[in-house]
Formats: structure tokens, C-alpha cells, sequence
């Protein structure tokens, strides 16, 4: 019986060996990364919801397509691009951020003491993320397993600098920020925590970690979430096209709330992020964007509103 039992002991630890050492490439498609955060201050809770689907060709290479997705649903139409990424044959995934060049997000193949030397550093603030040219590095610590929601193990990679990270094969970073935490080289000083929530693939959830619910997205948003991102019926800007400045305003919120406003460009990427206090509308300063189309997202708890404006 012993016997017996020391065998099926050692054929659990043989398989999940077994599932350790298998290569899981990162996914290229159909796969969603969720990640939450809230303010001590205000009490605002962000999420950085990001999805990959679909591929493109820059400078001849084959790239997949990283969306900022609009709800809980990876095919949304009113998700906004956020950057393109490729793995290339030996384990190492790269990332395309528009305005900026090439840069390595993870490198799947690095052994502990590798050096990982990135040259875009970024922060987040609110709900917004920021990047920009600098140079800082991960050097990795220890290689170890991790158990998935399904059972299965995978690799993992742990990091001790400052800003400390944790790598899962096929998954990229649980920590922080998540799939683009490598970049992140600042703390800023907002009050903010963030936490990475959950990654689901084909539609299963292969990590969870959220602290607001049981599952990957609390909220249950869906494609037919109100959404009048074409028409911006519910949302007032005046003027528009804008000039210096221009007036926000919508019926659709409670303003007591403090909804948070946000300022993209057209390829997705945050350009201002501020909190309404206990007013009817806002007043925008453009002076800092330069001319173009951009986007603003009015967000309340699960109140979110899109329009769109025109930079002279």
C-alpha cells in the first residue's frame, strides 16, 4: 500500500513537472488582462482592462493588436488601440508602443541573475498610465512554478529590485499594472494601489487575484453597455472644435459622485486625467494637445460615457 501510494505521490509530481517544463507561448489572440486599482483619497476605483485580438504588419514584421477594451467583452468595436506586440523564437515578447520605438516587455528564456534593460519607463497616476524615454532594468532573481485556477503550473519569474515583479509563462506580469508592468520604472504619489485582478484566455480564467469580487470582471459590463462613443449624445462639449478650453457637460452622472474625466488621442494613449467635484460641468484646458481628434471618457463607478472632440 505504501508502495502504492508513494507511486501516485510520484506521478502527481512527474506531471506537474511535466506541465512546468512545457513552453506556453504568449497568447496572440482571444486573451484579456484585468487590472484594478482605487484611491485613498477619493475613493475612485480604476481598472486598466486590455485585450489582444487580431494582427498587423510594421516594418515587415507581424505584430498582434493590444486594445484598451471598452467593457468586459474582448471584441467590442468601441475598444481603442493601445499597442502591438510579437514573440520571436527565443521566448522574448516585444512591444510597439505608439511615439515610441521597439521595446522588450518579457523575456521567457532569462535564467536567475539575466539583466533585463528596458529603454521606456512609464507611472500611473489615477487612471491614466504615462510613458517615456529612459532607461532602467530587471534582473531576474529566482525561476520557479505557479499554479493556475485550472491546476495546471507554469514557470515563473521573480524579480527584487525597487519595484518588484513576478513574470507567469504565457501570462506576463501579476503584479501591479500587469501585462505592462515591466515598463513601469516610477511610483507617483497619488494615493493610488493597483492590483493585477485576473487573465483569461478562450474565455477561461487562468489567474485570479481581484480584490472586489470572484471574478475576472465585477462588474459584468457587456457590449450592450449604453455607449454613444459615435454620437456623444449624453456628453456636452462646447466649443467644438476647441480652441484654449472647452465646457463638459453631461445629465448622465451624478456630479456629487466625482466622475473622472479622461483625455485620450486617437490611437488610445492618455493625455489628462482629472476628478469633477461636486459641479455640473467642467471647464478643460486643450492648451497642452496639440491639434487632432481626441477622445473623452466620463467615468462613475459603472457609469461610463465616451465623445468625441476636434483640436484646432
Amino acid at each position: 500500500m505504501k508502495r502504492l501510494l508513494l507511486f501516485a505521490a510520484l506521478l502527481i509530481l512527474l506531471t506537474h513537472f511535466a506541465d512546468a517544463q512545457e513552453y506556453h507561448p504568449f497568447p496572440m489572440d482571444n486573451a484579456a488582462w484585468n487590472t484594478v486599482g482605487d484611491n485613498s483619497f477619493s475613493g475612485n476605483i480604476w481598472h486598466f482592462r486590455y485585450a489582444v485580438f487580431g494582427d498587423t504588419i510594421i516594418n515587415e514584421m507581424v505584430y498582434s493588436k493590444v486594445y484598451e477594451m471598452y467593457d468586459s467583452t474582448i471584441l467590442n468595436p468601441n475598444s481603442t488601440y493601445f499597442a502591438a506586440i510579437r514573440e520571436n523564437d527565443d521566448k522574448q515578447v516585444f512591444c510597439l508602443i505608439p511615439g515610441f520605438e521597439e521595446t522588450i516587455l518579457y523575456d521567457f528564456g532569462a535564467e536567475p541573475g539575466d539583466v533585463i534593460i528596458y529603454p521606456i519607463g512609464g507611472a500611473l497616476c489615477e487612471d491614466g498610465i504615462a510613458f517615456w524615454e529612459t532607461t532602467h532594468i530587471k534582473t531576474v532573481s529566482s525561476v520557479s512554478t505557479f499554479q493556475l485556477e485550472n491546476g495546471e503550473s507554469r514557470k515563473k519569474w521573480s524579480f527584487n529590485e525597487f519595484l518588484q515583479d513576478e513574470w507567469v509563462e504565457g501570462i506576463g506580469s501579476i503584479k501591479w499594472y500587469g501585462l505592462f508592468n515591466p515598463l513601469i520604472s516610477d511610483i507617483t504619489l497619488c494615493g493610488d494601489n493597483y492590483q493585477f485582478a485576473c487573465f483569461k484566455q478562450n474565455d477561461t480564467t487562468l489567474f485570479l487575484d481581484n480584490p472586489n469580487c470572484n471574478r475576472c470582471f465585477c462588474d459584468n459590463l457587456t457590449a450592450n453597455t449604453p455607449n454613444q462613443l459615435e454620437t456623444g449624445n449624453l456628453i456636452e462639449i462646447s466649443p467644438n472644435p476647441v480652441q484654449e478650453r472647452f465646457k463638459l457637460r453631461s445629465s448622465y452622472f451624478d456630479y456629487k459622485s466625482n466622475p473622472v474625466i479622461t483625455v485620450f488621442n486617437i490611437t488610445g494613449i492618455t493625455q489628462q486625467v482629472s476628478i469633477i467635484r461636486n459641479i455640473d460641468h467642467y471647464l478643460i484646458n486643450s492648451n497642452t494637445l496639440s491639434t487632432g481628434v481626441y477622445i473623452v471618457k466620463i467615468q462613475s463607478g459603472d457609469k461610463l460615457e465616451y465623445a468625441k472632440f476636434v483640436k484646432e
